[in-house]
């Protein structure tokens, strides 16, 4: 028991130990979150706050519909974008307990990937000078062998120079494989409509693994941090190889439990069947996209309403076991763990530190935020459907969150 307490505090390191909730005033928060929307030209978003497992506030303000005059509510259904990446992590760390998944091997042991030969980099004259040698700048990048790449880093003497991509290297975005890159150019790409029409929420995730597969790495696997969501999409086909079963079937046994009903696939094909489903603006003004984000499930797919969004932040702390937290929330690179981004801060006049896990999510038509205090038992998560909501709006929210909460 002793030692669990001592690897826990490892952990979740313990900032302020005799924290006691303080009294809530929603009517103040409320006001400050509405008039936060005002401000920001934010269309409609959803908060929810819970205390050791207790919800202290589930709140909306704004607009599911703007234009038809519907009130955004706790029914509706937001996007997840990015934060459906922690869902995976949590998958292929179960899958690692029950050592059906080695994370340190080459991946070609479980689904048939080779490593590319080469690496791209951006540039901006015609020809770039590199290593001894001129490359074609082409659209701003050049190409150039993963090998001789691979030789330089080790004669730099970096020891985490690998000639292969491991799973450990997915969960923490060091696998090199880039992200939405397509012939040398930034795109965000679409699958082709039979694929999007398709029954199987699945269907598309070997076409995303093919949209990059045969694109250069970014950076020698093991080396540097870049975010990829195809990264994630690779390691959601590899749980289902590594189980046997399907990705959503792993995702009801291990996530779900019978619970969290509003949490499914985004799929364009079947917004009709969900009236409650939130449209996307910028800036007050309605986007007028919409698009399937199922073919990367993995990475960013999911949608659900605030209840059930708020349910799954504060279980993390239950549905990872000591020893897969140990593994998911220390930070690799960059304050990002397996799947999770990990946090430790001062921000606030009191000069408090606060530890937190969670994720940030982007994507068309919305932006979303979880937030997990390990050490003060506090969840709080945030669902909207304004692309606008930045760095400067959410360092707002944590404000609110500071002055009102902690």
């Amino acid at each position: 028991m002793q030692c669990h307490r001592v690897i826990e505090n490892v952990i979740f390191p313990k900032f302020e130990y005799n924290y006691i909730i303080p009294n809530i005033d929603n009517e103040r928060i409320n006001k400050r979150f509405t008039q936060l929307m005002i401000d920001e030209k934010l269309t409609g978003f959803c908060i929810g706050i819970s205390y050791k497992k207790n919800n202290l506030l589930v709140n909306c303000y704004g607009y599911q519909d703007k234009e038809n005059n519907i009130k955004a509510s706790p029914e509706t259904l937001f996007r997840w974008a990015s934060v459906s990446k922690s869902i995976t992590a949590i998958l292929a760390l179960k899958l690692h307990s029950q050592d059906k998944l080695n994370l340190n091997v080459n991946i070609n042991k479980y689904i048939p990937y080779s490593t590319p030969k080469k690496l791209i980099r951006e540039c901006n004259d015609i020809l770039y000078y590199h290593n001894g040698k001129y490359f074609p700048c082409v659209n701003g990048f050049f190409e150039y062998p993963l090998r001789q790449g691979i030789a330089i880093a080790k004669k730099l003497k970096n020891n985490q120079t690998s000639e292969y991509i491991t799973t450990t290297m997915l969960l923490n975005h060091s696998s090199g494989i880039s992200s939405y890159l397509e012939d040398n150019t930034t795109h965000d790409p679409m699958p082709p409509q039979s694929l999007s029409n398709a029954n199987k929420s699945d269907d598309c995730f070997d076409w995303a693994i093919e949209y990059f597969i045969k694109n250069p790495l970014v950076n020698i696997p093991g080396t540097e941090y870049n975010y990829s969501t195809f990264g994630f999409n690779l390691l959601g086909r590899i749980v289902e190889k590594v189980s046997g079963e399907s990705y959503m079937t792993l995702v009801d046994r291990y996530i779900k439990k019978g619970g969290l009903p509003s949490l499914i696939p985004d799929r364009h094909i079947n917004k009709d069947n969900y009236p409650n489903r939130s449209k996307g603006y910028k800036k007050g003004l309605p986007t007028n996209q919409d698009n399937d984000v199922s073919f990367k499930l993995p990475g960013g797919g999911f949608m659900s309403n605030i209840a059930d969004a708020l349910e799954y932040c504060k279980n993390i702390d239950d549905i990872l076991t000591l020893s897969e937290k140990s593994i998911a929330f220390i930070p690799h690179r960059f304050h990002y763990g397996f799947g999770f981004q990990i946090h430790h801060w001062k921000k606030n006049e009191k000069k408090r530190k606060f530890y937190s896990i969670g994720h940030l999510g982007s994507q068309e038509n919305a932006k979303s935020l979880f937030r997990y205090y390990p050490d003060k038992k506090f969840s709080f998560v945030l669902l909207c459907n304004s692309e606008n909501l930045e760095k400067s709006t959410r360092d707002k929210v944590y404000k609110i969150l500071e002055e009102e909460l902690m």
